[in-house]
């Protein structure tokens, strides 16, 4: 008789235990995804430019696009790689060599950025210049540092406003400097940058600067004040390097220590990161970013030698 009322009742708590359970299940399916959940769906046509095996590129460090044709920066030639929109190469500006311009050679070239007459202006750190070249390779113009003390400044980082300024992260003092043409006009946020690696500036002329070192995106007015600055706070150390807007005014940050692209709204709030591609499992140091008039995101990867480029959604 005991082993029977002992059966019944462990029958009967199976079924009230396994009733609790699909609740629970269906509560979780319920809940709503954290933001750390929010990705992209995999259904992007992405176009790869070099692979890791024979590896044609070897140190990609940024990229830009320009009537069609991807051109990269390759620190390991040092020089830059120019490729179709499908990604067959076509022919490169090699560093090592003297251009139409005196002292147009590369030592070390860092960003690029597309002007706005559509010449393409390259960064180079160590040599302490920016040189300008046309769409087929042929340097035009060397625009060399102004001198910080004993030393030359050293341009990490480069990008327009819609008015055609020349906005130059330096990277040996830390800060901004502005040029209209090849002329020095100003500078700001002096000693206050520890490796301004990403420059972006809206249509309010406000200047967005990827603070790398010290971590946060910090947001300048069209003089050169601070307005705030916006951090990203979840499990993850945020380290932004490159930064461009997208179509629907979002910020875009390689977070390159965290292998991950994030979105950012007009507060500084994420609103979409991507970590990996259809092509491959995880991006693994994207350090470089550019955008076209159609959404064409361009992710210069320098971990991978790699160069992704597809339509953000």
């Amino acid at each position: 008789m005991l082993s029977r009322i002992l059966a019944s009742w462990r029958a009967r708590t199976f079924i009230v235990l396994l009733i609790i359970f699909i609740g629970l299940a269906a509560m979780l399916t319920m809940l709503p995804k954290t933001a750390d959940r929010v990705t992209f769906e995999h259904k992007l046509e992405v176009r790869v430019i070099g692979d890791t095996e024979n590896k044609i590129l070897k140190v990609p460090v940024d990229a830009a696009i320009l009537g069609g044709r991807i051109y990269v920066v390759d620190a390991g030639l040092p020089g830059i790689k120019v490729f179709s929109g499908e990604g067959k190469e076509l022919f490169e500006f090699d560093g090592t060599r003297q251009h139409d311009q005196k002292g147009a050679q590369l030592k070390y070239p860092s960003a690029i950025a597309v002007g706005p007459t559509g010449m393409i202006y390259v960064a180079d750190l160590t040599g302490a210049k920016i040189v300008v070249f046309d769409e087929n390779g042929a340097a035009k113009k060397v625009i060399k540092m102004p001198q910080d003390g004993e030393r030359p400044a050293r341009p990490l980082s480069i990008a327009f406003d819609l008015l055609g300024h020349l906005y130059v992260g330096e990277g040996e003092v830390g800060k901004i400097m502005v040029f209209s043409g090849d002329k020095f006009l100003r500078e700001f946020a002096t000693g206050k940058l520890d490796h301004p690696n990403g420059i972006a500036v809206d249509d309010k002329r406000r200047v967005f600067v990827s603070d790398s070192n010290n971590r946060p995106i910090v947001i300048y007015d069209q003089k050169g004040l601070p307005e705030r600055e916006w951090r990203l706070r979840d499990k993850k150390s945020f380290v932004p390097r490159d930064i461009v807007f997208d179509s629907r005014e979002r910020l875009v940050v390689a977070d390159m220590l965290n292998s991950r692209i994030v979105f950012l709204d007009h507060e500084g709030k994420r609103v979409k990161q991507l970590i990996s591609l259809p092509n491959m499992d995880q991006l693994f140091l994207p350090s470089g970013l550019d955008i076209d008039q159609d959404n064409n995101l361009i992710i210069t990867d320098r971990g991978l030698g790699q160069v992704f480029v597809f339509q953000v959604p």
